[in-house]
């Protein structure tokens, strides 16, 4: 067998060998060397596999592919490396441009249980959004050529429709959500995804559908165990994908979206439906974002709420936490806890908890940025029992069958790196995040969130 596989011109270095060992034997020294030799190759792939960091201009695939070879070479000499250890070698070699990312990946998943091929993806998948972003300015510096100025793109005729008669050409729907992202007037940003909007509702056939007041119905109960018929999984995927990088100016979407994407492994008719609800509401909103300015100083602070038990099979809660630079929101999120919770006190320590670990994470982001001492960051909790259980050990007897893990606020608060304080429940802004609002409360906490219609600003 051994001399059927073999090329000719090696079949007469070891015609010479009477046995198999020692043919064997003979074709390991050539082919893979001696003990001393092996070991000598093994310390080279470990130094380049120490050294080897990815180039500025260079794309994941590229990096991966030289990562994953010195990773094989290193498996034929005996050296394997543990998953764990490939995760934080690639989030430590990736160039700046992946900061955010890998920030988001160090703080919300375990390094320890994480694969190669998750953390792979996970880049890639950033890494497609940063072509994106490229891509949609290259379009609008194009879109700036048509007029340098107002009064000289007046006088031009356009063949697009309502806002865009000002304009000479046809397409560059981009150029409409980008052309006022910035105000000198009034020393402001404006961030909006009109143009993703737009796409998205095209993609899904919505683009003609009537408009939606609110994301959500108030009491709309989803679950997976009824007998309805069964969806498209890639095309629910799908959407819910395009829906989550929409999230990055549509803090009001956090938690339809977050909810629906509970049911992407079998979606049914109900889930679908409860979709094309969200995007309806998308629909009548398309033009509504953030708008960034110098108000409120440069403090951090946060707001923490939670649901208890609202629309979860298994009982547990969702946590919503959003912060704010000044008057601006900057970090939101909406969550399934981790554990039922026995009290709606107890829901909400553990939100609060949630809260801290990423407020001392945005302070200690801001005090490098700024070259300035950490400040406090103050948290508002509208549950007064929760505040007390982190303030006072004394209620230890209602707070000792809770993980231990949900009382590092406690530490936080005793160390005074977080004031908790209370407010009424009627401006707790994080309450959008938990739970669907009837029409009128979800418009006046999406007001209170900072997301508004930047058109009319």
């Amino acid at each position: 067998m051994l001399y059927q596989s073999l090329p000719e011109d090696q079949l007469l270095l070891i015609s010479k060998y009477k046995t198999a060992k020692a043919v064997w034997d003979a074709l390991k020294v050539r082919h893979v060397g001696v003990t001393s030799v092996q070991k000598a190759r093994l310390q080279t792939l470990k130094t380049e596999f120490e050294m080897l960091h990815m180039k500025e201009n260079e794309s994941i695939d590229s990096f991966t592919t030289k990562l994953t070879g010195i990773i094989n070479k290193a498996a034929s000499l005996g050296q394997t490396y543990e998953d764990s250890t490939l995760v934080r070698k690639l989030l430590n070699a990736v160039p700046d441009r992946f900061l955010q990312i890998v920030a988001s990946i160090e703080q919300y998943s375990d390094l320890d249980t994480m694969s190669l091929d998750e953390a792979i993806g996970r880049l890639k998948t950033f890494e497609e959004r940063l072509k994106y972003k490229k891509e949609r300015v290259v379009d609008t510096q194009e879109g700036l050529m048509f007029t340098r100025h107002e009064h000289r793109g007046q006088s031009y005729r356009g063949r697009g429709r309502g806002r865009f008669n000002q304009s000479q050409g046809r397409g560059h729907n981009r150029f409409k959500s980008e052309r006022k992202n910035w105000e000198p007037s009034q020393n402001s940003s404006r961030k909006g995804q009109t143009a993703y909007a737009n796409k998205i509702l095209n993609d899904t056939g919505m683009l003609d559908c009537n408009d939606a007041k609110i994301p959500m119905e108030p009491g709309l109960k989803l679950t997976n165990v009824t007998e309805e018929r069964y969806v498209d999984t890639t095309e629910y995927r799908s959407i819910i994908g395009c829906l989550r990088y929409l999230l990055h100016t549509r803090p009001d979407l956090s938690f339809s979206v977050g909810l629906l994407s509970r049911f992407m492994q079998e979606p049914q008719e109900q889930h679908m439906k409860a979709i094309k609800q969200v995007l309806r509401y998308i629909k009548g909103t398309k033009d509504y974002g953030i708008t960034y300015g110098h108000e409120g100083g440069n403090r951090i602070q946060g707001y923490s709420d939670s649901s208890y038990g609202v629309n979860t099979q298994e009982g547990k809660g969702t946590t919503g936490i959003v912060f704010y630079f000044g008057n601006s929101p900057i970090s939101w999120s909406t969550q399934k806890q981790g554990t039922v919770a026995l009290s709606s006190c107890e829901s909400e320590f553990i939100a609060a908890t949630a809260a801290a670990t990423q407020a001392l994470w945005l302070k200690r982001l801001l005090s490098k940025i700024t070259d300035t001492k950490e400040q406090k960051v103050t948290i508002y909790v509208d549950n007064k029992s929760a505040i007390a259980l982190m303030k006072n050990p004394v209620f230890h007897g209602r707070s000792k069958h809770i993980d231990t893990k949900y009382h590092f606020i406690r530490e936080c608060v005793e160390k005074d790196d977080i004031v908790v304080e209370h407010i009424n429940g009627e401006k707790q802004r994080a309450n959008i995040l938990t739970k669907p609002l009837p029409r009128i409360r979800f418009v006046t906490m999406r007001q209170l969130l900072g997301v508004k219609d930047l058109l009319q600003q």
